[in-house]
């Protein structure tokens, strides 16, 4: 278990003349003395609730990609605008294709191809993100992890990794955190 202590230090600096210790000179910058408590593999780190280490860069899931890319295609305006003449010329007053929708075809055919290749793309970020959220860490685990704390270095993935955890980190080595 560790714990760090309130800044103090038995340093001196010189601020415009005046001889004072760290701590002091920190207080006088900020105005008022601060003491700052830093835990580590404790249970005080189960106090606040902190995000999980899942790495999400991708935009769709399968529940959202139905709704949310047809309004992204459609929100362009170029595709907006070909959506109205297509609506327009289905008007028997407004029309002189008889009230076939000409320009239709190709839009669909535009918003097809650029929808199949927002989905490649994405389908690449989800495995970019299922990489780096597997990649292996060799960690110490702290109090909140599922597993027993204060044992010897254990594998796992950079999923599992949880405030408060010490983490072993090689040269060269990526930190997807």
């Amino acid at each position: 278990c560790m714990r760090t202590q309130p800044f103090e230090s038995n340093e001196s600096y010189t601020q415009q003349g005046v001889e004072m210790t760290s701590a002091e000179a920190s207080n006088s910058r900020s105005g008022h003395a601060q003491q700052r408590y830093v835990y580590f593999n404790t249970a005080k780190v189960m106090e606040h609730k902190f995000c999980t280490n899942k790495i999400t860069t991708s935009l769709y899931s399968w529940y959202n990609v139905w709704f949310k890319l047809p309004f992204e295609e459609f929100r362009k305006a170029a595709n907006a605008y070909f959506v109205v003449v297509a609506v327009l010329q289905t008007i028997p007053i407004t029309t002189n294709s008889n009230g076939v929708p000409t320009t239709l075809p190709p839009l669909m055919l535009v918003v097809i191809i650029s929808m199949v290749l927002k989905l490649k793309e994405d389908r690449a970020r989800h495995r970019a993100d299922w990489v780096a959220n597997t990649s292996h860490c060799r960690r110490l685990p702290s109090s909140r992890s599922r597993d027993c704390a204060g044992g010897p270095m254990i594998d796992g993935v950079w999923t599992d990794v949880v405030v408060g955890d010490v983490l072993k980190i090689h040269n060269h080595e990526p930190l997807p955190a």
